[in-house]
């Protein structure tokens, strides 16, 4: 029911990351650019397929911006999720360490914030599960205890840091 440069319009006024490319017989206009800078894109039909490698290239050099946030607490997650995204990232939420590991099925992720102690499954038998499935997303373990051996054991298994709660979010 959307034309594409309205489509172009609602992404822009939503704010959600994601590069348009316009591909019409006539110029839509409206912010569209042949600028392989810009953020939206414009091909006039007929266009040859080879000049779409460029514009899919400047796509996939940006990252998802996509982040999953494990925490048991609600309260954590709604700040870490209302931070981020106002920073400009996609955020998906895990309440433990099973839905982290699952979530995997779904999305990839450029980074993991996650709490260590949690039900279910806590977040270092997380970080081995998707270590063993051959996943390399950096991982963030958050936990309100101290312990220095989980730290050390942590970065062994192949976490890249470890944040004690309470943190500033900056």
């Amino acid at each position: 029911k959307l034309d594409g440069t309205k489509v172009m319009q609602e992404v822009g006024r939503l704010k959600i990351k994601t590069q348009v490319i316009l591909m019409s017989g006539f110029n839509p206009g409206d912010g569209a650019s042949n600028d392989p800078s810009s953020k939206n894109q414009f091909l006039a039909k007929p266009f040859a397929l080879e000049s779409l490698i460029p514009l899919l290239a400047i796509t996939q050099t940006n990252a998802h911006n996509r982040i999953l946030v494990v925490d048991d607490q609600d309260m954590l997650r709604d700040m870490l999720k209302d931070y981020l995204t106002d920073k400009g990232y996609q955020i998906v939420e895990a309440r433990n360490g099973k839905e982290c590991v699952d979530s995997f099925d779904n999305h990839e992720f450029d980074a993991i914030f996650m709490d260590v102690r949690m039900p279910e499954m806590d977040g270092l038998a997380a970080l081995d599960k998707l270590r063993e499935r051959g996943i390399k997303t950096p991982v963030f373990l958050m936990s309100g205890y101290g312990e220095v051996s989980s730290l050390e054991d942590a970065v062994k298994r192949g976490a890249q840091n470890f944040l004690p709660k309470p943190f500033k979010l900056e």
